[in-house]
């Protein structure tokens, strides 16, 4: 019996279902509930060990492997990202909505 790689583990997440399209239901779970672990343990529990996994090097390792990469968006990355749908949604001439 093969053991359920631990959440911390690269290719934990990795998508078992090869015909799907998108990503599994279990791997966009097993993203929010590792982020949001932490997420809480550090903003509700006051626990700064848990800081390193709210990084986007740590969503990076989680994605190791996967077909489905999953990012973080910081507050220092929001310009960025802002400027980046801004140059998409211009070039296309689709309407954004603010």
């Amino acid at each position: 019996m093969r053991r359920r790689k631990s959440w911390t583990e690269p290719g934990h997440f990795r998508n078992r279902n090869p015909w799907s399209r998108g990503p599994s239901p279990e791997l966009l779970d097993d993203y929010t509930n590792s982020m949001m672990l932490a997420f809480f343990e550090v903003h509700i529990n006051d626990n700064q060990d848990y800081q390193p996994y709210l990084q986007s090097s740590y969503a990076i390792y989680l994605s190791k492997g996967e077909d489905f990469q999953t990012d973080l968006i910081t507050k220092a990355s929001a310009e960025s990202l802002d400027q980046a749908i801004e140059k998409f949604t211009n070039e296309r001439n689709i309407e954004r909505i603010k």
